[in-house]
Formats: C-alpha cells, structure tokens, sequence
C-alpha cells in the first residue's frame, strides 16, 4: 500500500506531504503541498495497483475539460447530415461496440497513438474481420477530426494508424455462370424461383425488389416489363421496418424485364393486392432478407453443391451475376450499367466490374500496338516483337 508522509520545512515550517509507494520493486516517492490531492494520489494509486502512470492518466482525465470518446461520436454523428437510417444505425452501432467499451471513458485529449495501436490489436483479436476494423478505425478518426477542429484535443491519434491489411478475397464476390444459376435456380423453392429469376435478370438491390408493386410494372410490349424502382425497405431502431426512398438519387430508374423473365413472374404482378408488395413468403407475409437466407437461400445453395454447385454464393451475388452477364455478353456499355444497377456515379460500376472487360484492355493494346507501328515507321522501319520468355 501506498503511504503519506508528513513534512515541515526547516527555515519556513510550511507542511508537505510525501506519498510513497512501490512500483515493480522500486521505490517511488512525490510530494504535495496539498494534503487533499495527497490524498488523492494515494487512493488513485491503490485503485490501478501502483501503476503511476495508469494513475497520472486518471488525474488528467479528471481534470479534462474535453469531452469523453463515447460523447464525442455521439456529437460527431449528431452534426453529419444527409445520412440515411442505416447509415445512422451502423456508425451508432460501431461507437456502441467498437469504440465505448475500451476508449469511450477517455476524454479525448488524453487518447495517445499508443492507445489507438492497442484499440486496433484488442479488436483484432476478438476476431473482427480486417474490413471491419478499417471501417471502425474510419469512423473514429472522423471522430478526431471533429474533434481537433472544435478545439477539443490537438491533434488525431489515428493518423497514420497500422491497420490490418484487407484481402480481397473478404468482400469476395460471387459471378456465377449460365449453368451455376441454372443449377442454384433448379434448387430453390418453386415458390421463389420468379423472385431469384427477377434479381439476377433486371440486377435489383433485394431491399428494392422486395418493395414493389404492382404498379411498379408496366407492359412494355413484346411480353416485357418495364419496372420502375422508386423505393425500397429500410430499417432503423425508431421507426423500424418501413417502405422509404431507394439507396440515392440514381437508384430512382426505370429498368425493362427481359420476357423470359417477365413471363414467370407476371402471375405474381397480377395476383398482387394494389399498394400490396409482389414478392412475399409463401402465406403473404414480407419478404425479409433473414428469412428468405435462411428459410430459402441457403438450404437451397446447399442442395445445389451437393449436385456440383462449388460456389457459396450470397443473394447479392445475383446482383453482380447480372452486371457479369451484361457485360461479357457485350450488350450495355459501363456507363448504361451503371445507370441501370442505380450506383450514383460510375466509378463504383468501374471499381467492381472492369476486370469482365478482358476484351476491352485487347482493344487497348490493339490500338497502342497500331500507333507504335507508325512510331517505328517513321524512325525508318518497323522492328519485329519478340517473344517474352519467363
């Protein structure tokens, strides 16, 4: 235990007070004119086992006039604006967590990058997966930002942070081919095979789709339909499960339904109570994404591998089972693809879809290859390529 020792000095008789305590087997003393903030220092000691330095961080904190971690992620999240429902409930989602349990208490001018290191390996080792603690790691050095420029700290300890590094294959996604459809589709609950046919031929988000109604669709002639997405489902802890606008601005479109898949899923337009969804569970009841995974997708993807299916493919991998049809089959350009799956700018369409394109870096190659002809040409003659070896 920690003790105080009073002293007086020889020429002025003022009172001191020393605490003493040991530390790792050294003796350690500090002194104080106060014999309430000797005091202080005593009972801090004795609470984090004579770690001085764990105490040091507690008295600063207590004398902090920053708010804590957990109260700057609220005030941070409070002031960003145009975000939607879901996005609210992930970022409140990480802080609650992610981020309270192990640095909300601190005020967030005594986080040190040292914290921020053991923060990153403590999530690491509960097992997240790299892309989460990425994103995590985003939000709170948002966080920090916000929080240098209210004045709040000096700088931001997640700078320059060592995160985990993301494999590709943790967001790995899954195009299947004609004949893995087929064999997926053949497997599933005749009841949903209309709703799998109508993901993988327009490529429709599952929240859209499972939003429609009736009047969604139009006759397009030719046994197609034209299908206008204008809302989808969305979810947040105060409203709950509700119908509102679609992911952006550019997920308001209009798409046109092949008649294959047109003609399979016209008895369920029709059957459609009006305002009433025209894809359900098989009583009537909505269509969740949790239900229909677990009562339809996966048992139907595992009977599928066990007649040759090697993929575990998710319901949105139709969604890009769709874009890779499109593009191999040379039908749409990147920029139609994009207008047509609703990404907001066609740089996410690119970023995702551009390795489907093989034909599109020959053409390239082709060009630059005709061009540097001509270069050769007129140095005085074209040189022969040679081969490359390993």
């Amino acid at each position: 235990m920690a003790s105080i020792e009073e002293r007086h000095s020889k020429t002025s008789g003022a009172a001191s007070y020393r605490v003493i305590w040991r530390e790792k087997g050294q003796r350690y003393t500090q002194t104080f004119a106060d014999r309430d903030a000797a005091r202080q220092w005593k009972v801090t000691l004795e609470r984090t086992d004579h770690d001085s330095a764990k105490a040091e961080r507690i008295v600063l904190s207590a004398a902090s006039r920053s708010p804590t971690v957990k109260e700057a992620g609220k005030r941070h999240i409070a002031s960003l604006t145009n975000l939607t429902p879901y996005t609210l409930q992930v970022y409140e989602r990480q802080v609650r967590l992610h981020i309270a349990p192990t640095l909300g208490h601190l005020p967030v001018d005594q986080v040190t990058r040292d914290d921020v290191s053991e923060w990153v390996t403590h999530m690491r080792d509960k097992g997240l997966a790299p892309k989460t603690i990425t994103n995590v790691h985003g939000l709170m050095s948002a966080i920090f930002s916000t929080a240098v420029l209210r004045n709040w700290c000096m700088a931001n300890p997640c700078a320059g942070a060592r995160l985990p590094k993301v494999s590709k294959r943790d967001d790995k996604k899954e195009f299947l081919s004609h004949g893995e459809f087929a064999l997926l589709l053949s497997a599933v609950d005749p009841h949903f095979r209309p709703f799998v046919m109508f993901l993988v031929g327009t490529g429709l988000r599952f929240s859209e789709a499972t939003a429609l109604t009736s009047a969604d669709f139009q006759d397009a002639g030719g046994g197609e339909y034209l299908v206008t997405i204008s809302k989808a489902w969305k979810e947040d802890r105060v409203k709950g499960r509700y119908v509102g606008d679609p992911k952006s601005d550019a997920a308001h479109r209009v798409v046109q339904m092949d008649s294959t898949t047109a003609h399979a899923v016209a008895p369920l337009v029709g059957a459609a109570r009006a305002g009433e969804p025209v894809f359900t569970m098989k009583r009537g009841g909505a269509l969740t994404t949790q239900q229909f995974r677990r009562k339809v997708w996966l048992p139907a993807v595992a009977a599928a591998q066990e007649v040759g299916l090697r993929r575990s493919p998710r319901p949105h991998d139709l969604r890009h089972t769709f874009a890779s049809w499109q593009l191999t089959s040379r039908s749409v350009s990147m920029d139609e693809l994009a207008k047509i799956m609703g990404h907001e700018s066609s740089k996410t369409t690119y970023a995702v879809y551009y390795h489907l394109m093989p034909d599109s870096r020959r053409q390239a190659a082709s060009a630059m290859a005709g061009i540097m002809e001509q270069v050769q040409a007129s140095l005085g003659g074209a040189q022969s390529t040679p081969a490359l070896t390993a």
